[in-house]
């Protein structure tokens, strides 16, 4: 996936993340999100995609042609990010 996918992961993820009620705090959190997914790199967004399709760590991994123990760091590395920007985490 390029960076057309970027508008559909950063609605997915900001579907499944918004905290915020209030429209101006929400629509300021997906600018966030959306800012967030343009600085994924390939393997990044290819991770997350794989784990929004509901695929499990050991077959993400596979998938990626990782090791369990690479995908793992890389998914950990990931988290960091999203924690940061607004704690999308949770569902990952």
């Amino acid at each position: 996936a390029g960076a057309g996918a970027t508008p559909d992961l950063a609605g997915v993820l900001t579907t499944l993340s918004s905290p915020h009620d209030d429209p101006a705090q929400a629509a300021q959190f997906r600018d966030q999100v959306a800012q967030l997914c343009r600085n994924l790199n390939d393997a990044e967004r290819r991770l997350l995609e794989l784990r929004l399709q509901g695929y499990s760590p050991a077959e993400s991994a596979a998938e990626l042609g990782l090791s369990a123990v690479a995908f793992r760091v890389r998914l950990t590395r990931l988290r960091q990010r999203l924690r940061a920007a607004g704690g999308l985490e949770d569902w990952l």
